[in-house]
């Protein structure tokens, strides 16, 4: 059966263990008034309507009614009406007084020797007004909360607004104390360059600074007529001319600015760093155009470097004597700016020479003896340099005839940033003839040097005794 709650008046089941409103117990804990019909909690000893006590014999108690709907009358009504009635209507006769009632139910409970339990006397609406009080406090103590949060919040923005303030603040003194200093820098040098560097860079500067640089800069440029022809011209020649002509200039290092510019651009054209740099050891451009020589000529390469290479080469050789084509293709790129003899080649042009060279052989194998001897350079940084070898290696070859044959090699290969080799070239060294050789070769002439001397000292003897015959 739908009720009223007697804590909150919303409407819930009887057999609802809770009220789903204000949390109260309900089920087994309320009961209906005998007297006038009224639902309160049993807890409370007497009806609050009609202040009925539930200990007496004669007021037996009775749960709710659970399949008869009666009408419900909120506690804040009732109580409300039982005031208004017990203030303006007298007690009839014929009506029962709750107070003579409960006297009498005392009586009779001592007459039987029961004990009497104080029930305590709960005013409904002293507890309402309590719990909304406490609801008023808790919704207080919540906006004030709120207003906690949003005081600190307020806070924190304000001071947040101070700290850019103070940081700005220390920027535009900064930026002012730098202008100041580059002002005097200018007026003090009465260079051109520097004066317009000055009105170039310092566009918000103080009125009276920046109309006393473009004076000076307009006073030097009308006291020297042939420097706006000049430099007009934009030619080098004319530039170099005019400086020579007038090494005090107050344009000097304008017109040395204007030459390195004119330079540099030429470097772009030609790709000719090295040139600019000898012109400009310290120019504008210096940084860019050592970066940019290092890609452009050789450079002596590190411990790793030359590791590098040398792996690369060392890789192409033992996959020649491995006499595998997937190796050897994987040892040189897609494109050869040279093999051997023949230039811009593809990386198959490896695997005719390895067909060639194993044409008449049995058996093959390269050896590098001495990789510490050889000698390598590099070109660019990362993916995109490099390398340039020169390494000695020797080729013993055992062939199908029985002949086994020995030579020596000077490699010359260039390999990219990712090892593999992008040009080779294989160059046998001439045969050195061997030292026995040599050592027999010299004692046949000794022995022919003494047979010719044995043979003149004879032919003298000869003509001594022929000579004597005659006499």
């Amino acid at each position: 059966m739908i009720i009223k709650c007697p804590e909150c008046g919303h409407q819930v089941s009887d057999k609802a263990p809770v009220c789903p409103s204000c949390g109260v117990e309900i089920a087994g804990h309320i009961v209906r008034c005998p007297h006038c019909g009224e639902i309160h909690f049993i807890s409370d000893g007497i009806c609050p309507n009609c202040h009925h006590s539930l200990l007496g014999k004669d007021t037996p108690t009775e749960k709710v009614d659970e399949t008869v709907e009666e009408p419900v009358v909120t506690p804040d009504d009732t109580v409300d009406e039982a005031d208004e009635e017990l203030d303006d209507e007298p007690l009839k006769d014929d009506e029962p007084d709750t107070l003579d009632e409960e006297e009498k139910t005392v009586e009779e409970a001592e007459e039987v020797d029961e004990p009497v339990k104080a029930v305590p006397i709960i005013n409904i609406t002293n507890n309402k007004q309590d719990k909304k009080k406490e609801t008023k406090s808790t919704d207080s103590d919540s906006d004030g909360e709120k207003k906690k949060g949003h005081t600190a919040l307020i806070i924190s923005f304000i001071i947040a607004a101070i700290i850019c303030l103070g940081l700005l603040y220390a920027y535009n003194h900064a930026n002012q104390k730098n202008e100041a200093q580059e002002y005097e820098t200018a007026i003090a040098s009465r260079d051109p360059s520097i004066l317009q560097s000055y009105l170039d860079t310092y566009t918000n500067a103080p009125t009276a600074h920046r109309d006393s640089v473009l004076a000076i800069l307009n006073s030097l440029r009308a006291g020297d007529p042939q420097w706006e022809k000049v430099k007009s011209s934009n030619n080098r020649d004319e530039l170099q001319k005019y400086l020579q002509q007038n090494p005090n200039s107050p344009h000097k290092q304008e017109v040395i600015n204007l030459i390195d510019e004119l330079d540099w651009k030429s470097a772009l054209q030609t790709h000719d760093f090295a040139n600019y740099l000898s012109l400009h050891q310290n120019g504008i451009h210096a940084g860019e155009a050592v970066d940019s020589v290092r890609h452009t000529i050789d450079m002596p390469a590190s411990d790793a470097d030359k590791q590098k290479a040398v792996s690369a080469v060392r890789s192409f050789l033992v996959a020649i004597n491995s006499h595998s084509s997937d190796k050897v293709r994987s040892t040189v790129a897609n494109h050869l700016e040279y093999f051997n003899e023949k230039s811009s080649v593809g990386g198959d042009e490896a695997l005719n020479y390895m067909a060639i060279i194993y044409r008449d052989a049995e058996r093959l194998n390269w050896h590098v003896d001495n990789a510490g001897a050889a000698k390598v350079s590099k070109k660019g940084d990362g993916a995109s340099a490099e390398y340039s070898i020169i390494m000695p290696a020797r080729l013993s070859v055992n062939y199908n005839s029985g002949n086994n044959v020995q030579a020596r090699y000077n490699i010359q290969a260039k390999v990219n940033g990712s090892g593999l080799i992008t040009a080779i070239k294989l160059i046998k060294l001439a045969d050195e003839k061997p030292k026995s050789s040599t050592s027999s070769d010299s004692k046949s002439e000794a022995k022919k040097n003494s047979n010719s001397d044995n043979k003149s000292s004879a032919k003298k003897t000869t003509d001594k005794g022929s000579s004597a015959k005659k006499k």
